[in-house]
């Protein structure tokens, strides 16, 4: 298998997690991780594990990274049912596509079974002005469920948004959504950083 990508070296997940945990110690700081399996069934073709072989990896990664700090995210909800079922604690996250449609409650329901939230995209969030995303948030805590949206850039802002922080003030004001995805994490902590009226 190689190991490079157009002259590239490819890191490993191994590889990354030491990187993480050897920035923690010397900036006295906390960061956790949020690995996605992807295509879990096609992986499973090829003869892989993934999901399997996800958790092999942090367990050896061991204390750097407790439970804690870990989220499991995956779109196939069997994929998380298996892991779960199988013993994984980790808190494992539902993925939801916008095309998919709002889910039902009974749907909520079943994914509760075997995840802890649901990573949620922003555009059914935003859907009515916002009216969607507010009646997911509460059915989603209604049955246990985090919710988490996907994918907040400050580049690439929903129509009728005309800013970052007015995008995080539905999303994390209005909606409380428990967290956000997001390519400018500098940009989300200040925002959370600042008094709410000043936002």
């Amino acid at each position: 298998f190689a190991r490079t990508a157009g002259g590239f070296p490819i890191v490993t997940l191994e590889e990354e997690l030491r990187f993480i945990a050897g920035l923690n110690r010397t900036t006295g700081r906390s960061v956790g991780i949020y690995p996605e399996i992807k295509e879990p069934a096609w992986h499973r073709e090829q003869g892989i594990e993934l999901g399997d072989r996800l958790l092999e990896v942090l367990a050896a990664a061991g204390a750097a990274f407790p439970p804690a700090s870990v989220f499991v995210q995956c779109f196939d909800p069997a994929e998380l049912a298996r892991l779960h079922a199988a013993g994984c604690r980790l808190p494992l996250v539902q993925l939801i596509e916008a095309d998919a449609g709002v889910p039902r409650a009974s749907q909520l329901a079943a994914c509760a079974r075997h995840a802890a939230a649901v990573g949620v995209d922003l555009r059914l969030l935003l859907g009515d002005g916002g009216r969607v995303g507010a009646e997911f948030v509460a059915a989603a805590r209604s049955v246990g469920l985090a919710v988490h949206a996907w994918t907040v850039r400050s580049d690439e802002l929903p129509a009728g948004y005309p800013d970052l922080d007015s995008l995080l003030a539905t999303l994390v004001d209005a909606l409380a959504v428990d967290a956000v995805f997001t390519d400018f994490p500098d940009l989300v902590v200040a925002y959370r950083g600042r008094p709410p009226a000043g936002r």
